[in-house]
């Protein structure tokens, strides 16, 4: 019997030049970079999505054409999709992949640039939540988050949780004025 393949267990061709199991296309004897793998990747956004995108927060005078607002728009969606996914995905390490290099023992360049990222990139996907809905929707959100996880930790059906109660309290102020910008955003769209 020849070489396997360490994941799926299938037999592997002569591996040559064969870096990849034909059978469920994990690496074979691939040393692990991290530092080449996080040049490879690029995040959900194409390079060209990303440009444009960019070219509009430095000009607000760019317009795009309405494909491009759709094309993010889908894009936003699927990440979505990813993510349930990846929640679900018992080899992902969720803190390493949210936080970086902040969670690793010996981080590459403690406070560092993509340090700095990560934890900005993360806040920013609790702004996008907190711009897109009502304070009351992302308490309900974060609920259904903790029963879910709760759930699976307890490995008891969804409605076997109880209750969770998550409650949001930040400066009254801020909450009007974030409602204030979302319902003029909101009532701006409805006027088109």
């Amino acid at each position: 019997m020849g070489q396997t393949c360490p994941a799926c267990h299938s037999e592997l061709q002569a591996l040559g030049k064969q870096r990849y199991c034909s059978s469920c296309a994990e690496p074979i004897d691939v040393e692990v970079d991290r530092e080449e793998i996080r040049r490879e990747t690029t995040g959900f956004l194409a390079e060209t999505e990303r440009s444009r995108i960019i070219d509009s927060i430095n000009d607000s005078s760019a317009t795009h054409h309405e494909y491009t607002h759709v094309r993010v728009q889908e894009e936003v969606r699927h990440a979505l999709r990813d993510f349930l996914l990846l929640a679900n995905w018992d080899n992902l390490d969720n803190r390493e992949a949210l936080l970086g290099d902040l969670v690793r023992d010996t981080p590459s360049e403690p406070g560092g640039t993509d340090d700095l990222l990560d934890t900005r990139g993360l806040a920013a996907l609790f702004r996008l939540l907190c711009t897109s809905m009502r304070l009351e929707a992302i308490e309900h959100l974060f609920e259904l988050a903790l029963r879910t996880e709760i759930a699976e930790q307890e490995n008891v059906g969804y409605g076997d949780i109880s209750e969770v109660n998550v409650e949001l309290r930040i400066n009254d102020t801020a909450v009007e004025e974030l409602e204030r910008e979302f319902w003029e955003v909101d009532q701006g769209s409805d006027e088109d």
